[in-house]
């Protein structure tokens, strides 16, 4: 094969690549090691649930400033996912359950976290501006601040500190 400038190239076939990630199998323990540790005597590993911090809440927090909803953030507000997920003022509102679950997160680290302000407190700012945002577009400008003061309320009720 033949280049530009008269550089010759050979091609080579390669091998092809082995997948990404190979599954896992368990390896059984030898016999001999299975009848001197019996079931009681083996630790069973418990599953480390994290606990709700103002750096999860963080990291959750999207680049326009909205959360989405999560297992995880559900559990630390203190919300079943099966609740309803849009409360009757957003109904009619683009977005409705991105913006009730991103102020049930913002309600929660208020009220939570209120003693960590200056840690979560542009998160927060951030996170209402995106709401404010939202809600502005099908809510005349006089109405935000009504509305936001009511979904404040009613997220109150719903999250468990």
């Amino acid at each position: 094969m033949e280049f530009e400038g008269g550089v010759h190239a050979e091609v080579q076939e390669r091998a092809p690549l082995p997948p990404p990630f190979a599954p896992m199998t368990a390896i059984p323990a030898p016999s001999s090691l299975s009848s001197h540790y019996s079931r009681s005597h083996t630790p069973v590993a418990q599953p480390q649930v994290p606990k709700a911090s103002v750096e999860t809440f963080v990291r959750a927090q999207t680049f326009d400033g909205s959360f989405i909803p999560s297992p995880l953030l559900y559990r630390f507000i203190g919300i079943s996912e099966d609740a309803p997920h849009t409360p009757q003022e957003l109904v009619k509102v683009n977005d409705a359950e991105l913006i009730w679950f991103t102020i049930l997160c913002i309600t929660y680290l208020e009220a939570k976290f209120a003693d960590e302000k200056e840690v979560w407190e542009f998160v927060v700012e951030k996170a209402w501006s995106w709401v404010e945002e939202s809600i502005e577009q099908e809510v005349s400008p006089e109405g935000v601040s009504v509305m936001k003061e009511s979904l404040v309320e009613n997220a109150k009720k719903y999250i468990k500190i």
